[in-house]
């Protein structure tokens, strides 16, 4: 379900905004990736914040959130797109705590991509 590791680690050392048409390929549409809920803002900002210590600043921020969401809209259209074609069946994920606590993340993507 993840979008490849050296895809996720270019977005966090520069930005969504600098993935090649090649790279994109591994990922939902960029129109698709949604880094305007506040909330989920605060959350990983939180997190951020946690692991470096005030030794980060707002652009690094931005980048670590823009990979977070990247991994969380992949996954969510991962298994968006497989309840799609198999409704049928059930779909249990493993995905690390942040990637779904409080709803954010994973959760509320499906979600969205299940309603339309």
């Amino acid at each position: 379900l993840n979008a490849p590791t050296e895809v996720v680690r270019k977005v966090a050392r520069r930005g969504l905004n600098r993935l090649s048409r090649d790279e994109q390929r591994y990922i939902p549409p960029l129109a698709e990736i949604q880094t305007d809920d506040p909330a989920y803002r605060q959350v990983i900002q939180e997190i951020y914040e946690q692991a470096h210590q005030g030794k980060g600043n707002s652009g690094d921020f931005e980048r670590f959130f823009q990979a977070q969401v990247l991994w969380d809209e992949t996954m969510a259209d991962g298994i968006a797109r497989f309840v799609q074609a198999n409704p049928d069946f059930q779909v249990i994920v493993l995905a690390g705590q942040g990637h779904i606590a409080y709803g954010y993340g994973i959760p509320s993507r499906v979600a969205r991509r299940l309603d339309n």
